[in-house]
């Protein structure tokens, strides 16, 4: 076991390193302890421990915390300790106690030193089972790839130590530890496959330990080659206006998963179900198209490109509001103000100007049999919005500027072209500010 532990600290770890190792107690992070303490001044690595109390199992957890402590006292090393009420966390953030236990566990752990290492005793069995949970699960080629061997901070240097060099090392060093009562009990999955699957599969496959630490290594390996070709992916087809889709659909069908779940980095609890629906937006025949995500996020297919958007108030219908010179009201997304001016040679993006008499003004959304006249002729409004490539999801929120039944403008595209004033003359210039994203 040494020599694995030692091997494994060499590429995790570099002279003058500090390394503190989360010990519970049992078996798995004693024999850790003492290979990193033993091992420290040889590698030239400052070891210490830290216990946390989770107050799960009352007084055997008490005992714990005692045997770590009078273990690291009788043998010089240095121990931080923290009790943590686990329980009343996992309710009160309405998480599980596995769950709870683990975040309270590194913030301890990673606030002690920001610039030490924390060494977890995850061992090639904790491996093995991880797998066969993710398997059971359904998981991606990276949760198959097992536990990582370093994650930031965090170092696991038994990840190719079996259980049984970890008894037979404790017994060859008597070292002493406290057994968990709850690890035999069949109340968790990981409990589950240790006590009755792994038993078979070995059986069938005495090797079955080192087949998977071997496999998950290639997995990992393989992971990170495809990371690395999804970052690069993400630089072509990712730009100021979202998702490209004709670059995203160039890129091989292995790496547009994984660009999906990069681009939709940001949603919270994004699951599978979640990028598979993304993906059916990025082939809909349909030029566009909307998809709630998780954390009040959106998704907007505008034609060639997917767009995320930020967490919003879902969107409704905006009422009709009159508007008068010198008047600014809200309508929906939009601010729309509306003064006296002369009409320029060239309008400002976002203005349009309406003939003095324009009054009384209502601003309301589209409806069904508008008509809007340009340069060309008429034409339905809706057909309008769809050649400007206005998305259809944003076409209700549009301000319609109409006297009585008659459509005058619909902001901020443009002014029906009979009502449009000649540049010098004096006119209402209306001007909508709002929605960044409408072409």
């Amino acid at each position: 076991m040494n020599r694995k532990v030692e091997a494994a600290l060499r590429s995790m770890t570099r002279p003058g390193d500090r390394v503190i190792c989360a010990v519970s107690g049992g078996k798995d992070s004693m024999a850790m302890l003492h290979a990193l303490w033993n091992l420290g001044p040889r590698l030239g690595l400052t070891v210490s421990c830290a216990h946390m109390d989770h107050q799960l199992r009352g007084e055997e957890s008490r005992r714990d915390a005692a045997f770590v402590a009078d273990y690291c006292e009788k043998n010089g090393i240095p121990l931080a300790m923290e009790t943590a009420d686990v329980s009343a966390y996992a309710k009160a953030h309405g998480i599980g106690i596995e769950e709870a236990a683990r975040t309270l566990r590194y913030r301890f752990l990673l606030g002690l030193d920001p610039q030490a290492k924390i060494a977890t005793a995850h061992t090639a069995g904790d491996n093995l089972e991880t797998v066969l949970m993710h398997l059971l699960r359904g998981s991606s080629l990276h949760g198959l790839s097992g536990i990582p061997p370093v994650r930031d901070r965090i170092i696991r240097p038994l990840l190719t130590v079996s259980r049984a060099e970890i008894t037979a090392y404790l017994e060859e060093k008597q070292i002493p530890h406290v057994e968990d009562s709850t690890n035999a009990e069949d109340d968790c999955l990981r409990n589950r496959l240790r006590h009755h699957v792994l038993p078979l599969l070995e059986a069938e496959n005495p090797s079955l330990l080192d087949t998977i630490t071997r496999l998950t290594k290639t997995l990992r390996r393989e992971d990170a080659f495809l990371a690395e070709e999804t970052e690069q992916a993400c630089g072509r087809c990712v730009t100021a206006e979202g998702l490209d889709l004709s670059r995203f659909h160039a890129q091989p069908e292995a790496l547009r998963w994984r660009v999906m779940a990069r681009f939709l980095e940001p949603v919270p609890e994004l699951g599978q179900e979640h990028l598979k629906a993304a993906l059916a937006l990025c082939d809909s025949p349909s030029p566009s198209g909307r998809l709630s995500l998780p954390g009040s996020y959106g998704l907007a297919r505008v034609y060639g490109s997917l767009r995320l958007l930020p967490p919003q108030a879902p969107q409704t219908t905006p009422e009709a509001v009159t508007l008068a010179p010198g008047q600014q009201v809200q309508f929906g997304p939009w601010q729309v103000t509306c003064q006296w001016g002369t009409a320029p040679d060239t309008l400002p993006t976002g203005t349009v100007a309406l003939p003095l008499d324009a009054q009384p003004l209502t601003l309301r959304c589209r409806r069904p049999g508008d008509r809007i006249c340009l340069p060309g002729g008429t034409k339905k409004l809706a057909r309008f919005l769809i050649d400007k490539k206005i998305p259809a999801f944003w076409r209700d929120t549009l301000p319609v500027a109409a006297q009585g039944d008659t459509l005058l403008a619909v902001l901020p595209l443009r002014a029906d072209q009979r009502f449009c004033p000649q540049p010098g003359q004096d006119c209402l210039l209306l001007t909508a500010i709002g929605m960044e994203d409408v072409p």
